[in-house]
């Protein structure tokens, strides 16, 4: 696989989020009987409340999202382009591969996001609404999407 230093902090920065993940799981068994925040209003306030179920099924999706991301990059035929590129190209592969790493970057870092605040939230009383971040992170791997997508049109084939 090809790697060059930006994907390989990717990498890194992807593994410790999803590590990071596993915080709530490891103190799983002293969540019992406590009210979970599960979902917050427009204004930040929690309006939804499940079990400490709601923190495995996160990391399963989570867990998921990282192995497909990861055989999008071994496999980058894969990933769907609107547009022709020479996928043979090594050029073409390599910004593939790093678009495919920074996307599961931004990804992880929104799961983990949210595990994190609401285990915050759930252990400590607070109310933090994870939502303002949320957005912060989705518009960052946004605008890094349409980077490595702008670059792969000019690379296109005609």
């Amino acid at each position: 696989m090809l790697y060059n230093r930006k994907i390989l902090i990717y990498e890194v920065i992807s593994v410790i989020l999803l590590l990071a993940s596993i915080i709530p799981l490891m103190d799983y068994n002293s969540l019992a009987g406590i009210r979970i925040p599960s979902h917050y209003n427009i204004s930040g306030e929690v309006d939804g409340w499940s079990d400490r179920s709601v923190f495995l099924k996160i990391f399963v999706v989570e867990l998921i999202m990282f192995i497909v991301f990861c055989l999008a990059q071994r496999f980058t035929q894969l990933i769907n382009l609107p547009f022709n590129v020479n996928r043979n190209n090594p050029e073409v592969r390599a910004l593939l591969i790093e678009m495919t790493s920074a996307i599961k970057m931004w990804i992880m870092s929104v799961f983990t996001e949210s595990i994190v605040f609401t285990y915050t939230n759930a252990i400590g009383g607070t109310q933090i609404s994870p939502g303002s971040l949320c957005l912060v992170l989705i518009g960052l791997m946004m605008a890094h999407l349409i980077y490595y997508c702008v670059r792969l049109y000019r690379m296109r084939e005609r």
